[in-house]
């Protein structure tokens, strides 16, 4: 008695959670508007068939019991479906969907079909014929549309107990009339069977695709988060944690790609090579942590210089930056090079977080172009403009071309 309580609570049970009932009654009554929408067409066709074939082979006894309730039930269901046609294609157009009345015009549908299915095989077993409408309308109700457990017990029990209660008190059958019992009942039984596996089924598989959609969010979150924690290892990797420009390693790197682009282009290359004027004596006199804040200034001075399209600026070792000018004549360079370094001569002025405003702040700067050839070098453009700073040095606040 326990396993049989079980069995039966199992199969009216919700595996969806009541969280997500809603949205799974709404996947379901969506699923049921599209089948409606095609079922429809099919009865109008075959009733407009069955209503032409009726006129036309039994047109002299039209009036006559049971033709003339065979024409009645054929003119009822064509309308009908014509009815639930119209309603349910209007719906399915309707933002919002209007759900209450789609759950309960399918229920209405689907026992009119049940009704209207035993009546034709009541009618047919008047004249020697089978329940085989009936059985047919079962299976159909069973094997189409998605309704909950209980729902579909309930149009079953109502459309056999109208079936029974009829063929009981109302029709003598001709043929076997255990058989046109038993056989439908059984067929009642398997229609409902097959509804509520259907049913539960559908409800497996929107649980598997919540667990989906839910793992994949899961993991597209994990995804954007490791992105972001790559980007930042990457950008880490690649700049100098105190003044933001370029680390050496990417120095390397851009100047590399700015001399083969430019080889191939054939346009002018650029690089500045600036060194920080009597930075040891600014570390001597106010220690390192002056110093470094003296790098911060001229890097984000330096860092401005970037908005120049085909500029990097790096930190090169130090207190020396590096900026790489790509498609930059010399002219454009100097340009570049005096407003950087009136800016740097700025960063005494009271605005400037630079604390020791006693300390004048300027560079040196060394300037040298290029239009990449194959006989040239890199490292030959590099010690030449690392000549150029140097002779800058000299003079203090200056910039040489090399």
């Amino acid at each position: 008695m326990t396993k049989l309580k079980q069995l039966i609570k199992q199969l009216f049970a919700n595996q969806v959670t009541q969280e997500d009932y809603e949205p799974f009654l709404t996947q379901l009554n969506i699923n049921n508007i599209i089948k409606v929408r095609y079922v429809t067409v099919a009865f109008i066709i075959m009733e407009i068939i069955m209503l032409a074939l009726h006129l036309n082979i039994k047109h002299d006894t039209l009036f006559v019991f049971p033709d003339l309730l065979y024409g009645i039930m054929y003119v009822l269901m064509l309308s009908f479906m014509f009815v639930m046609r119209f309603a349910f294609e209007k719906w399915s157009h309707q933002d919002p969907l209007p759900l209450t009345k789609i759950r309960a015009f399918g229920v209405v549908f689907s026992l009119f079909i049940l009704l209207w299915s035993a009546t034709i095989s009541l009618l047919d077993l008047t004249d020697g014929g089978e329940a085989m409408v009936y059985v047919v309308g079962l299976i159909g109700v069973g094997t189409v549309p998605f309704y909950k457990p209980l729902t579909s017990l309930v149009m079953y029990v109502t459309a056999h107990l109208y079936y029974l209660l009829v063929f009981i008190f109302f029709i003598t059958p001709t043929g076997h009339a255990f058989a046109n019992i038993v056989n439908p009942s059984l067929f009642v039984i398997l229609s409902w069977s097959i509804s509520v596996i259907r049913y539960h089924h559908q409800e497996k598989d929107f649980v598997d695709q919540k667990i989906i959609q839910s793992q994949s969010q899961e993991m597209k979150k994990v995804i954007e988060e490791s992105a972001v924690v790559n980007a930042k290892l990457t950008r880490l990797s690649q700049t100098d944690a105190l003044t933001g420009c370029y680390n050496f390693y990417m120095f390397q790197e851009k100047i590399k790609e700015a001399w083969w682009e430019c080889l191939i282009s054939q346009e002018p290359l650029s690089l500045l090579m600036i060194d920080i004027d009597n930075f040891k004596t600014l570390n001597d006199r106010y220690g390192h942590q002056a110093g470094d804040i003296c790098l911060q200034c001229v890097g984000g001075v330096l860092n401005s210089a970037s908005e120049h399209p085909g500029c990097s600026v790096a930190r090169y070792g130090g207190d020396e930056f590096a900026i790489i000018l790509k498609k930059t004549t010399q002219k454009e360079a100097i340009r570049i090079v005096e407003r950087i370094r009136k800016d740097v001569e700025k960063l005494e002025v009271p605005e400037c977080p630079f604390p020791f405003p006693s300390f004048k702040i300027t560079i040196s700067i060394g300037i040298n172009t290029i239009i990449p050839t194959e006989a040239d070098t890199i490292e030959h453009f590099i010690r030449e403009t690392d000549i150029a700073l140097y002779q800058a040095k000299a003079l203090r606040n200056k910039y040489i071309t090399a």
